[in-house]
């Protein structure tokens, strides 16, 4: 099975002294030449964000989705395709940082 796979994408940030902020968009078609019902395509968002609310406390959050369409995904460790649906992953988080001295 032969594949041609491109990925193009577009990433924003904004970074001062108190606030860092980052945006991520990335979309990667693939295109299959011996089977066209397998060609799809795959995508993924990330973002982060943190402030810092004074010189020692500061906080911080990330959130990232992620479409997978890919039906040869295993196919390099098993030898095999097994299913062509769709995976979706999500992530995400919140913190905090203090610096105690």
């Amino acid at each position: 099975m032969q594949e041609a796979r491109k990925q193009a994408g577009l990433e924003v940030s904004d970074r001062t002294e108190i606030m860092d902020a980052n945006l991520l968009a990335l979309v990667s078609p693939f295109f299959y030449h011996d089977n066209d019902d397998l060609n799809d395509v795959d995508q993924e968002y990330r973002g982060r964000f943190s402030y810092r609310l004074s010189p020692r406390f500061g906080m911080n959050a990330n959130a990232g989705f992620k479409v997978d369409n890919r039906p040869d995904r295993e196919i390099f460790e098993t030898g095999q395709l097994f299913d062509v649906s769709r995976r979706f992953r999500y992530t995400g988080g919140i913190g905090a940082d203090y610096a105690v001295s």
